[in-house]
């Protein structure tokens, strides 16, 4: 009997130890809601979360929204006076961040109820996104009329979720645009303050509006001289602004030869044609230039510097109407040089309706210039209705008959109607290009349109009647006549229209060569074609388009390499097709003067 009553014992003892152990592996934490098995006798349960209590009556608890990351939780149970440990776990918990309620319009302030932990909103107009850290946000030149509106708060913590979406409708009204301030005109530039909301800006000359711009700061061109600027601040959400106050072009005339020498920044007006009677010194310009017609003739150069021209450099300037007549000399030490009838280098610039007759003799000592009939060295910079005539002779020196070298792209740019009447001797090395319109064109941005060499060119290796060298840009609508010639006895790449084509960068469309190529040197690499001397590559769709040959005057190929280069787009024709307007059945009778009986030129006339 003993024996039994110590056996009800020991099990009464074990039932009561396992009442006290937790049940393993009945705590889980799932979309933010702990559960556990109910303990018998439990009364309540105590729901630890890092370490902070909650009581709860069910087997279940809901975490409190301000918990996230990555968490320990414990849940005991109480029955009678004794604690039972349910179980014990670490989870990972993720929040949704609360809807902003209470989204509302005031005037031009959009607002809504903050969010806890969110760290910034967006705000959807109109399906265009916009971002805050504020609960609120002006609609003032953002958005108008009637406006669909979406705010939801996102946090950085990667514990907690994007809200859900308020919604609403606003009716938003249009702002008037503030004046624009500060309006002022140096150094060839219009700059002003920007104003808050302006999408555009409007630019008036005495009275009338003749340009338009996204920036506060432009570079004046022809059609922005006049007496007075006025700017105007526009956007297609606001009321535009009123006329800013008149900001006056003051310009200094230049009557005689002391006055031009002194001249190097600002704006100046040619008042009659000054005839210099000294050596004249270049100095680079940067303003406003307006030659009103009139000649400056006499002009003779020996300067020797790293920029050689009537103006040696032209940076952020505009130069029209001018007339230049007199001739360049040089025996240059400077190593590359820049050197040009009208300028030795402009960038950044405008040349509008110049006509230069400025004959170039230069010999270089110190590495390869670079020569143009009208500009050494072409940067970021539109020329437009020029022309030069005259007699080019260079060595060492990448030469062409009205710019030498066009590169460094870094916005679209033109040299569009303007030709060049030039003689052209260039001796030197391999790399000294020849071109009757363009020595070296390496601009991709730069598109060279309804332009005329008539030349005579006498090159070394890589030599065009329009480019000499092309490893990138653009030629549309453009003529060579005349005759071009090779005579390096170790490489020849020559061509009536381009020298050399790199072929992936380079494009050459409605373009005519009416030139005559000729070459009697036997060189160890000779490429000769009737448009291309060599084209390398050509991985573009296409590289020549709707441009012809004189097949006759040269009884050879389009390209000097056709096992190897391209020369689709290009067809030779005979001189009498060359004068009947069916060939050019693809030539806009706008841009081109066809007749019958006569080759066709570009139509130069001012659009």
């Amino acid at each position: 009997m003993k024996k039994i009553s110590i056996c009800i014992l020991l099990c009464i003892l074990c039932v009561a130890l396992a009442a006290c152990q937790p049940q393993q592996n009945s705590l889980s934490v799932t979309d933010g809601v702990v559960s556990w098995n109910e303990i018998g006798n439990a009364t309540e349960y105590n729901v630890e979360i890092n370490g902070k209590g909650y009581v709860c009556k069910k087997t279940s608890f809901v975490i409190p929204s301000d918990v996230f990351g990555e968490v320990t939780i414990k849940v005991v149970a109480k029955t009678g006076e004794k604690n039972v440990l349910v179980a014990e776990t670490t989870a990972t918990v993720t929040q949704t961040l609360s809807k902003p309620y209470d989204l509302k319009l005031d005037g031009d302030i959009l607002s809504w109820r903050a969010v806890q932990n969110a760290d910034k909103y967006f705000v959807v107009l109109n399906d265009v996104s916009y971002e805050t850290a504020n609960t609120q946000i002006s609609l003032k030149y953002v958005v108008s009329g009637s406006v669909s509106v979406v705010v939801y708060a996102v946090s950085d913590n990667p514990y907690l979720q994007n809200s859900p979406r308020s919604e609403t409708t606003v009716e938003v009204i249009e702002y008037p645009l503030q004046t624009v301030e500060n309006v002022r005109v140096e150094g060839g530039r219009l700059t002003f303050d920007k104003v808050e909301g302006a999408k555009q800006y409007q630019i008036y000359v005495d009275g009338a509006k003749v340009a338009a711009t996204a920036d506060n700061i432009v570079a004046l061109t022809p059609e922005m001289i006049g007496e007075t600027l006025q700017v105007r601040a526009v956007s297609d959400v606001a009321i535009p602004s009123p006329l800013s106050q008149a900001a006056t072009l003051s310009f200094g005339e230049i009557e005689n030869e002391e006055q031009l020498a002194e001249m190097n920044a600002g704006y100046f007006s040619l008042k009659n044609d000054i005839a210099l009677t000294t050596e004249y010194t270049p100095k680079a310009f940067g303003g406003v230039f307006r030659g009103n017609n009139h000649t400056i003739s006499g002009i003779n150069i020996a300067y020797d510097s790293s920029a050689v021209g009537f103006f040696a450099e032209l940076t952020k300037a505009t130069v029209s109407d001018l007339t230049l007549r007199g001739k360049i000399e040089l025996q240059s030490a400077t190593s590359g040089p820049d050197v040009g009838g009208l300028c030795g280098k402009a960038q950044n610039s405008i040349i509008e309706n110049c006509f230069v007759f400025v004959d170039i003799t230069a010999e270089f000592r110190n590495g390869l210039a670079n020569v143009g009939g009208i500009v050494g060295s072409l940067v970021n910079t539109d020329v437009l209705q020029t022309e030069y005539q005259g007699t080019i002779t260079t060595r060492n020196a990448v030469c062409g008959g009205f710019v030498g070298t066009a590169s460094n792209p870094i916005e679209n740019r033109n040299v569009k109607q303007c030709k060049t009447k030039a003689t052209i001797k260039a001796d030197g090395g391999e790399r000294a290009f020849s071109g009757g319109f363009i020595g070296k064109f390496t601009d991709n941005m730069l598109a060279v349109s309804q332009c005329v060499a008539d030349v005579d060119v006498t090159g070394q290796s890589y030599v065009g009647g329009f480019v000499g060298y092309f490893g990138s840009g653009k030629v549309f609508d453009s003529i060579t006549l005349g005759q071009v010639r090779a005579q390096n006895p170790f490489i020849v790449h020559l061509g009536g229209f381009i020298g050399r084509a790199e072929g992936y960068n380079v494009t050459a469309e409605r373009c005519i060569s009416a030139s005559s190529v000729q070459t009697t040197v036997v060189a160890e690499t000779k490429c000769v074609g009737g448009f291309v001397g060599k084209t390398v590559g050509g991985t573009y769709a296409y590289l020549y388009k709707d441009c012809f040959f004189d097949s006759e005057v040269n009884a050879i190929q389009a390209v000097g390499n056709p096992d190897s280069g391209r020369s689709d787009g290009i067809t030779g024709v005979t001189t009498r097709q060359l004068e009947t307007p069916s060939t050019f059945s693809t030539f806009d009778s706008s841009v081109w003067n066809i007749a019958d009986g006569e080759i066709p030129m570009p139509n130069r006339n001012r659009q």
